[in-house]
């Protein structure tokens, strides 16, 4: 908690609005609540083990509601794979998703927001689990 209310602040030094979601919102929840807002970017943190899969379905879900902005993505930005004992670091993979991944702000907070790029994201074909 104490994290969100530094993160919080920064932002609104920073000029943003801010819109705290709460813990464990599902992609489809963040993508309309993103799209309705009309908000210009969206910073999310991520649990161990799940990084990918959840940046997919937020992908998935900002396509089908015409949301078009950066998403900076933190936290532990790893995946639980099949062929690996341990998650798996997918910065990569998270670019490949037009996501901007950044484990450590440090000092390039503002920057990252005033320089987010708008995104043409890819087109993916997965259709998420109904939840």
């Amino acid at each position: 908690e104490h994290a969100i209310m530094i993160l919080s602040q920064l932002c609104r030094e920073a000029g943003a609005k801010i819109f705290y979601l709460g813990a464990e919102k599902n992609p489809d929840e963040l993508a309309a609540f993103a799209a309705s807002q009309k908000a210009d970017g969206i910073l999310l943190s991520t649990h161990n083990g799940m990084a990918l899969e959840y940046a997919k379905d937020l992908r998935i879900q900002l396509n089908n509601h015409e949301c078009r902005i950066p998403v900076i993505m933190g936290g532990v930005l790893n995946q639980k794979m099949d062929n690996c004992e341990l998650p798996v670091d997918v910065s990569s993979d998270l670019k490949k998703l037009g996501f901007i991944p950044h484990g450590k702000l440090e000092d390039k907070f503002t920057y990252l927001l005033a320089n987010a790029p708008a995104v043409s994201p890819p087109s993916i074909t997965k259709t998420p689990p109904v939840k």
